[in-house]
């Protein structure tokens, strides 16, 4: 989904090119642009917060592919090249706050062990635990395997 159409300001023409990006502050970063009909050039400013729910992707022009925006983000802020294995986590666990302060790289197994695990509770006994791939869905206080259906109670004839 793109979030805003640049349009060429000399003749209006969306086909463009993306000729370079720059991290501005802790709240926008900047596209260079320049327009394939007229060949004009020129510079839109864009924020890091947006109200997308989903990783808002940006064209890599160097190297010509796309890459999420809070990773670009990250390196541009923090002058380090990400690796494989880094993942780069909105602590508030909005996808379009790309802001440097709501972003923390991480590694993948320390995002999958502490982000990535759901805890569940019990709702026949209130106990909420983290589960184990290898246990079984019952509940490891009451054994119940009824954990996550609210308790009824049988009516008397």
């Amino acid at each position: 989904m793109i979030s805003k159409l640049h349009k060429c300001p000399s003749c209006g023409s969306i086909s463009y090119l993306v000729t370079g990006m720059k991290l501005l502050d802790g709240e926008r970063y900047q596209k260079n642009l320049k327009c394939r009909k007229c060949e004009s050039e020129w510079v839109d400013d864009l924020p890091l917060l947006s109200g997308s729910k989903t990783y808002v992707y940006i064209w890599d022009y160097v190297n010509k592919i796309s890459i999420p925006l809070h990773r670009w983000v990250w390196e541009q802020y923090n002058n380090e090249k990400l690796g494989d294995y880094d993942i780069v986590h909105h602590v508030n666990r909005m996808k379009g706050d790309n802001r440097p302060q709501n972003l923390v790289n991480m590694d993948k197994s320390d995002h999958v062990f502490n982000f990535n695990r759901l805890q569940l509770t019990c709702k026949q006994c209130g106990h909420s635990w983290l589960p184990k791939a290898f246990q079984g869905k019952i509940c490891p206080r009451c054994k119940s395997p009824y954990w996550d259906k609210e308790r009824t109670h049988r009516r008397a004839k």
